[in-house]
């Protein structure tokens, strides 16, 4: 099955079968014929079925929809949601091959579909969110403390040589530091490898480590503030939550358009919350009057 963006060679009558600029999934019960080249089976006495869409088809529903799932959206999570649905329909084993990321998506009906499994499967999800989100925040806890530490006994070297009169120079004290500063990067990858078994792509989990980071860091810029403690630390935490929930529970979902989401809630929370804060403190220091109003941010 494929959504034409514009003609391939193979549509052409090419000779090399390859697909070009098109969203296109090749579907068997058995996973070795997906790794067949197409010229091969097209040679062969196997049977392929082809299905092929058109960007404008009455399938995508009205031109809004259209537009939105082309330019945002986009036709690969649909199809893949499709198959999926397919093979829990008909209760068969499968693979799908992507052509667009050139991965392969083994798809298998559930075993069972009782409210058992189902609330069983939403706490292994829960579980798993809450797994991680620890875990990840420990470790950059961790490492925010020890460079915490670092910056601090370099800028007390650094103030003794200024003050003293040592041989060594400031650019070997900033090389010393920078070179101990090295045993983080281990540690660093560690997490993303440790995080692909959870998401299966580097750079996603790469990207969800610097939103936690980024969390962690504002969380520890306004760790004495009032604000922290009341409402800013449980929103952050609780939009992290449920974009992992959301990732767990939708394994095909959109998974970039659910992390820029979680983001854009997150970057609202610490906007809105400082914005308060500092309304709170103008008028506890009588600054707001009708003559001088509080601009907000």
């Amino acid at each position: 099955m494929q959504v034409n963006r514009k003609l391939s060679k193979a549509e052409k009558g090419g000779e090399d079968g390859r697909i070009e600029d098109s969203t296109a999934f090749r579907f068997s019960t058995d996973r070795r014929l997906l790794l067949v080249p197409r010229e091969q089976i097209a040679g062969s006495q196997i049977g392929l079925h082809e299905v092929v869409i058109e960007p404008d088809s009455q399938c995508f529903g009205s031109f809004a929809s259209k537009s939105l799932i082309k330019y945002v959206l986009g036709h690969e999570v649909i199809l893949l949601n499709v198959f999926r649905r397919a093979v829990e329909k008909e209760k068969v084993k499968g693979y799908l091959y992507s052509y667009s990321d050139h991965k392969l998506y083994p798809l298998a009906p559930p075993p069972d579909n009782n409210w058992w499994s189902v609330y069983r499967g939403k706490f292994a999800a829960c579980v798993t969110s809450l797994f991680l989100m620890h875990t990840m925040s420990g470790l950059i806890m961790f490492s925010l403390r020890h460079i915490q530490v670092r910056i601090l006994k370099l800028s007390v070297d650094l103030r003794a040589y200024m003050l003293s009169q040592i041989s060594c120079s400031a650019l070997e004290v900033i090389v010393h530091y920078a070179l101990d500063a090295i045993v983080f990067v281990p540690i660093i990858t560690g997490v993303l490898y440790f995080l692909r078994e959870f998401f299966e792509d580097l750079f996603f989990s790469f990207m969800v480590v610097l939103v936690a980071w980024m969390r962690e860091v504002v969380l520890l810029v306004n760790a004495r503030h009032w604000a922290n403690e009341k409402r800013l630390q449980q929103l952050l935490s609780a939009y992290f939550f449920t974009f992992h929930l959301y990732f767990f529970c939708f394994p095909m979902g959109y998974s970039w358009l659910a992390l820029f989401t979680c983001t854009l809630f997150m970057q609202h929370a610490v906007i809105m919350t400082w914005n308060r804060s500092i309304r709170r403190h103008s008028i506890y220091a009588s600054n707001v009057n009708a003559l001088s109003p509080l601009h907000l941010l």
